[in-house]
């Protein structure tokens, strides 16, 4: 009996880099002061949400990853490009 399928979205059925950087820019620009640059955002990776904030905004971490998974789950993973079709 099966009881769990896992699927890799991210980079196998959809390009989700896009989606991330933009909704991890929106979260985390108003507690940096500034827009966040593609290179800023990049500069985590590697690391986990948390991480990344606690490099840029250690101040304001906390709110922000609430205010990026809030952001995350309102996104509509159609929104993304590059969705493949399963054959």
């Amino acid at each position: 009996m099966i009881k769990l399928v896992g699927i890799d979205f991210d980079g196998t059925m959809s390009d989700t880099v896009g989606m991330v950087l933009e909704t991890y820019r929106d979260a985390v620009s108003p507690f940096a002061g500034h827009i966040l640059s593609d290179e800023e955002i990049a500069r985590g990776f590697g690391m986990t949400e948390e991480g990344m904030m606690k490099l840029i905004i250690p101040e304001h971490s906390k709110e922000a990853i609430e205010t990026f998974y809030e952001l995350f789950r309102k996104t509509p993973i159609v929104a993304c490009p590059g969705i493949r079709e399963l054959t």
